[in-house]
């Protein structure tokens, strides 16, 4: 099968043995878009622009119109424009510095805290946790046309990241890639929670595979995202989305990772 699909495709196949196609909602899944195309997509789910003990009043009832650009056909990636606001980018900060612990690599269930490729510190979010939260994983089903139901028994909590300067994660996939599991992270969304203090500072999002080679360097800036594609129509892993967090120069950085299991999340 290996050297087959090599010879076929010129490169390997880097999921587990038959690993399926994925079942969820792909965009541009044909590779007909564009670098430059945009999606513009509408979720009833609008923004919050107070929390207070009348929180109920805070939501703002019109929908929430969001633009997705291509950026990258190979491979698939996108920008999410204003997919959060400032008020929930300060929430998921707020209830993520009290439990901030090291960050580990690997995938949950495996982790490696002791690992010097990433720096950073780390804390999950559940859309249990608060109103808002849930919101942010409604919005985001709507985002990625897949029904709420499916999204929050595929999803992961949100894994809110704390950088301060000096503190990086080095080149790394996010796909299950150990041979061993034949579901995996499907679909990767970075949201950016804060802004650059000036271009020099880095903390950018850099995917040095792309643009056949050249590499593609991004910071949205706050309230924004970059959606990716983890898996190949096929299934394989998609080598090419192989990224990092760059090191952070000046000042600090916090994000929030987003991930989407295929078929299905293999744990609770």
């Amino acid at each position: 099968f290996y050297e087959k699909y090599f010879k076929e495709t010129g490169f390997p196949w880097l999921s587990s043995f038959g690993r399926p196609e994925p079942v969820l909602f792909m965009y541009n899944k044909q590779g007909l878009d564009e670098v430059g195309t945009i999606y513009n997509i509408k979720s009833k789910h609008g923004f919050w622009n107070c929390v207070s003990e009348q929180i109920s009043s805070c939501q703002d009832t019109n929908e929430v119109s969001v633009n997705i650009e291509v950026i990258s056909t190979k491979p698939k990636m996108f920008i999410i424009e204003n997919i959060i606001n400032n008020i929930e980018a300060e929430l998921v900060k707020s209830l993520a510095e009290p439990k901030l612990h090291r960050s580990g690599t690997g995938q949950s269930r495996d982790a490696n805290f002791n690992d010097e490729t990433r720096t950073s510190k780390t804390a999950w979010i559940g859309y249990r946790e608060h109103i808002i939260i849930d919101t942010i994983f409604k919005r985001t089903a709507d985002i990625l046309q897949i029904d709420e139901e499916t999204l929050k028994a595929n999803a992961e909590q949100m894994q809110s990241v704390f950088y301060e300067t000096g503190q990086e994660y080095k080149a790394h996939h996010d796909f299950s890639d150990n041979g061993r599991d034949t579901a995996s992270r499907y679909i990767t969304i970075l949201f950016y929670l804060s802004d650059q203090i000036d271009e020099y500072s880095g903390g950018e999002t850099w995917f040095p595979k792309a643009r056949n080679g050249k590499g593609i360097k991004i910071h949205p800036g706050k309230g924004n995202a970059v959606l990716f594609y983890d898996l190949l129509q096929d299934g394989n892993g998609d080598d090419l989305t192989l990224h990092e967090a760059v090191k952070v120069k000046n000042g600090t950085k916090w994000i929030c990772n987003f991930w989407v299991w295929d078929p299905i999340k293999p744990f609770r």
